[in-house]
């Protein structure tokens, strides 16, 4: 059995963050409080990477920012790399507001990027799009960038999973797993494992330093350091969590996640490391993340990517995302080259 932090039995530990079991780490009904989830600080609607407060983190200045405004359409806020502006930059993906959830609208926003660009002599425009899942807007979006001419360069293979609040319930959420994942679960249930949610940077650095682990392993890095992740953190304190397991030599998972949008949250990473365990906790993490963001009313947990940056999927990841519950999708990487736009 393991003990749920914020989540399945007892009140939390504030100064610790680790769930104290009200009977003796006996599972119970009482969830517990979810996290907090005001509307989002320092950001427009659209999402956090394109918010003033997120692109400081990463070093990006107001001076990098081109903003396009297209009256009763939308608003953009992308940065001029060299010779590009680009929706996205040093983030998962961009994002835009459009007044009107409409194809027209969609389509004239687009088009005034391109026109605001090519006045200002930039040679193209790169999009890391927003994924269709985060909602309408953003399926618009997607649909008007290639209406326009936009070029696919990468397409990722993305998983997420639908939230319902009955995910909450840690015999609904078993019940809705395929058999073998059913197993699996089980017996990560036995490991006895602690759940916190980080509290200070010593946690964030424990944590951080497991998927970091996780990533070597596979002879891959971490796209960002521990600073870079307290930035963020820093800058969005309602928004951004690390959950850890733990057993009694420490952390043995970890998972970073960002709510980007309104109802939506994005894994950014995890991952285990630094354990001798049976078995693989990772379905139990999972669970975790599962409960705790349908307990707090969001919609979406984007997976993320489950492809390389050339876009190769990762086959056996995959299958992990779809073995707890997670649905297939796509997240686009776009360019128009703007000679081309301009001899059209």
């Amino acid at each position: 059995m393991f003990l749920w932090a914020g989540g399945f039995a007892g009140p939390v530990d504030t100064a610790s963050g680790v769930l104290r079991s009200a009977a003796h780490g006996r599972r119970g009904r009482n969830h517990g409080p979810p996290p907090r989830r005001p509307p989002l600080s320092a950001s427009p609607p659209a999402t956090i990477f394109t918010s003033t407060a997120y692109l400081a983190t990463t070093g990006i200045g107001a001076g990098d920012c081109r903003d396009v405004r297209a009256p009763d359409v939308g608003t953009a806020r992308l940065v001029c790399v060299d010779d590009a502006w680009v929706l996205g930059e040093r983030a998962p993906y961009g994002g835009v507001v459009l007044e009107r959830s409409s194809p027209a609208s969609a389509q004239a926003l687009v088009g005034e990027i391109v026109s605001s660009a090519t006045a200002a002599g930039a040679r193209r425009v790169i999009v890391r799009a927003e994924p269709a899942i985060n909602g309408r807007d953003a399926t618009l979006v997607e649909w008007a960038l290639l209406d326009h001419g936009f070029q696919i360069v990468t397409s990722h293979l993305n998983h997420h999973v639908v939230l319902e609040p009955r995910l909450a319930d840690p015999d609904t959420y078993l019940a809705e797993l395929p058999r073998k994942s059913r197993n699996m679960l089980r017996r990560g249930r036995e490991l006895g494992l602690v759940v916190k949610v980080a509290r200070g940077d010593d946690d964030w650095r424990r944590g951080h330093d497991v998927v970091a682990s996780n990533k070597a392993a596979r002879g891959r890095m971490m796209r960002v350091d521990v600073e870079g992740y307290l930035a963020v953190r820093d800058a969005f304190p309602d928004d951004v969590e690390l959950i850890m397991l733990n057993d009694d030599g420490g952390a043995v998972a970890a998972a970073i996640t960002y709510r980007t949008a309104p109802g939506v949250v994005l894994l950014v990473a995890w991952g285990d490391a630094n354990h001798d365990l049976p078995r693989s906790p990772m379905p139990v993490l999972a669970e975790v993340l599962t409960a705790r963001h349908a307990r707090a009313g969001s919609r979406i947990l984007d997976l993320g990517i489950t492809s390389d940056e050339r876009g190769r999927p990762n086959l056996g990841l995959a299958h992990f995302k779809e073995s707890v519950l997670g649905v297939v999708g796509h997240r686009l990487d776009v360019v128009l080259e703007l000679d081309d736009e301009a001899a059209s």
